[in-house]
Order: structure tokens, then C-alpha cells, then sequence
């Protein structure tokens, strides 16, 4: 499964292997003409997709932050014995940089797990969007932390509401019916320039869905990318439940704040969402362990302001996983923190 030629992939096959491009451009949005409320299913067919288009870099224009990069995180994980791919947005300079440890990557997918919820509640804003569809006053005042101008209805926030902020299965199930599964899903990814790597589960089993860390740097654009076709009020919606994911006891299931938030500072903006699963008969182990989303120390191009995603498997236990992907995301921080410490060159296509 090659990868479109537009991205201009550099990779280099030493301990793993670097990928290098630039996502940037502007993002052509067509909406599907304004329609009453009507269910959502037959909504998502209706809803002509927004197209990302690719803005790739020259080797010259690159800075060396990405042999930096490769260098600290194959030192880093040279111990580790599972598969795992990382991937990290610039949004100062444009530049991603992907890592994995995994010989001959090319077609190499991940189980998505919860990291899908993030995608799916981004897809139902965009088709929302689309039909004019809103919270309203009424539902304001059922819920006074979101204007009236969202593009949730009620029942459809009471439902986003724990899928982002509790991980709730039950709630992504709802959403993902809702929207009318997989083909919703495919329509979005297509729409962001995913590979042939990324796909939605058919069967309805959302979080066996197929991705890599490189596809999901596109899915986190939709929240970062000053050019992505969501709304400021969807983007509210998205910032506003990543902000209070639950974060109380141990790391892990109740406490929804780990992975690329690892050995980041106080103070930063990190808005993340993990992914875990535990299932017997995967010969790499039994536990996928994701994480994905923005970092932000809120000092705009003389700062630090990345989307990172780390994908793993094989990790004998949760705490294990979540520790590996923290891991990555200390080495991440300290690369970025110390390039933004220097003249590093604007490149177009970035933030």
C-alpha cells in the first residue's frame, strides 16, 4: 500500500525508518446544500467531503530536527520489543517526522482502539455543520458549557459528551450508528488525505478499525490546522471535552492523561486521546496502546506547538504501553523545546 506521491516521503532504513513531509495548503470545503433536521444516516451520503491538499518540502529546506528526532528516539526505545510508530507534526514549520522500529513499515497498520472516538465526533461535527443543524437556546440551557450555535443536537451531545471525556464505549457505538458506521468513517479519511493504510472496521467492531501514526497527524489537523474545514464552534466542542477528559488515580482508564502528554511541563496546553485494548490470540502481544492530539506552550511561532501520535502494540501490560508511549512523547518535548530555541527557517505550508 504505497502512499500518494504528493507527500514526498523521505525515509531512511537504518534502526527504523523516518518519514518526512509537510502538511499545509488550504482546504477546499464544499457543504451539501442547507436541509432541515432528518436522521444523520441519510445526512452522511449528502455531505460532499472538504479535501486537504499537500504541501511538500525539499531535503534542503529541512532543518536537522528530523536526524535529531530518529537519533533520540531509536536511543530511546532500543529496548523496546513491540511495534510501535510515532508521528510528529511542526505546525511552525509545516514539517512531520515519523519514526517506528518496525523493518520493512511499508502498509504497517495499528488497531485504532479509542483513539477512533476522536475522528468519529469530528466527522458527526462536519456533517452537522453541513445540514445547519445546532444545539439551540433550549439546549443551552440544558447545557450552559455550550453556545447555542454548536452543531450537536441534544441527544447527540448527551452522547458525545462521555465519548471523549469518559472514553465511553457504549456512547462511541451510539455515535458511530448514528452516523452509519464505517462508510462515514472512510468518507472522512478519504476527505483528509489518508492512505490505503487507514480504515474504518465494516463490522462494526470500531476499534479493530486500521491506521498509522502518519494518517493520524491529518485526523489531529482537523482540530490544529487554522485551514481545517471544521467551524470555530466545532472546534469548541472538540477543545472543550479533550480539555476535561477524567484525569483522577492512576494512569490508565481513569486517568485519561498520559502519552504525549509524557514530560511535558505544567502550564502546556497538551489536549490528547488515548486509545487502549487488551485481546488474546494478536501474536505481538496483548495490548495496543495509543495516544494522539496537540501540544501547545502557547508562545505561537517562537514556541512549542506540535500534533504528535504514538501507536503501539505488543505491550505486555497497560502500564507498560502507557510508559513506553511516555517515553516517546519525553524525547518529543525535549527536541521540539530545544528547536524552538533556535532560528530555525519558516518553511510555507506551516502554521
Amino acid at each position: 500500500m504505497e502512499r500518494p506521491q504528493t507527500r514526498n516521503i523521505l525515509r531512511n532504513t537504518t534502526a527504523g525508518i523516518l518519514a518526512v513531509t509537510a502538511i499545509g495548503g488550504t482546504v477546499e470545503a464544499t457543504h451539501a446544500e442547507l436541509k432541515p433536521v432528518a436522521p444523520i444516516v441519510a445526512m452522511v451520503a449528502e455531505t460532499v467531503a472538504p479535501v486537504i491538499n499537500i504541501k511538500t518540502l525539499t531535503p534542503s529546506q529541512l532543518p536537522d530536527l528530523s536526524a535529531t528526532l530518529h537519533t533520540d528516539l531509536a536511543n530511546a526505545l532500543q529496548d523496546y520489543t513491540g511495534n510501535i510508530d510515532i508521528a510528529i507534526r511542526d505546525r511552525n514549520t509545516g514539517q512531520v517526522i515519523e519514526y517506528t522500529n518496525v523493518e520493512n513499515a511499508a502498509g504497517k497498520t495499528y488497531d485504532t482502539a479509542s483513539t477512533i472516538k476522536f475522528a468519529t465526533v469530528a466527522k458527526l461535527l462536519l456533517v452537522n455543520q453541513a445540514n445547519g443543524i445546532t444545539l439551540g437556546v433550549e439546549g443551552n440551557q440544558q447545557f450552559p458549557d455550550f453556545p447555542a450555535n454548536i452543531p450537536l443536537t441534544v441527544e447527540q451531545l448527551m452522547h458525545v459528551i462521555p465519548t471523549i471525556e469518559r472514553s465511553s464505549d457504549d456512547d462511541e457505538s451510539w455515535v458511530w450508528t448514528e452516523l452509519g458506521g464505517a462508510t462515514a468513517l472512510d468518507d472522512l479519511y478519504k476527505s483528509i488525505a489518508h492512505t490505503s493504510n487507514t480504515a474504518a472496521e465494516p463490522n462494526g467492531q470500531w476499534g479493530w478499525s486500521q491506521t498509522d501514526a502518519l494518517d493520524q497527524i491529518n485526523t489531529v489537523a482537523l482540530l490544529s490546522d487554522p485551514d481545517s474545514p471544521l467551524l470555530p464552534e466545532s472546534k469548541f466542542v472538540l477543545n472543550f471535552l479533550l480539555d476535561h477528559v477524567q484525569n483522577q488515580g492512576e494512569k490508565g482508564e481513569d486517568n485519561q492523561h498520559w502519552g504525549i502528554s509524557g514530560g511535558v511541563p505544567k502550564g502546556v496546553t497538551v489536549r490528547e486521546k488515548e486509545g487502549w485494548m487488551n485481546y488474546t490470540g494478536k501474536t505481538t502481544g496483548p495490548w495496543t496502546i495509543n495516544s494522539e492530539g496537540t501540544v501547545d506552550d502557547g508562545n505561537g511561532n517562537d514556541g512549542v506547538i506540535y500534533d504528535m501520535a504514538v501507536y503501539s502494540e505488543g505491550n505486555e501490560t497497560m502500564q507498560s504501553g502507557i510508559a513506553i508511549s511516555e517515553t516517546a512523547a519525553t524525547v518529543v518535548w525535549h527536541d521540539m523545546s530545544q528547536a524552538a530555541l533556535t532560528n530555525r527557517p519558516h518553511a510555507g505550508g506551516g502554521r
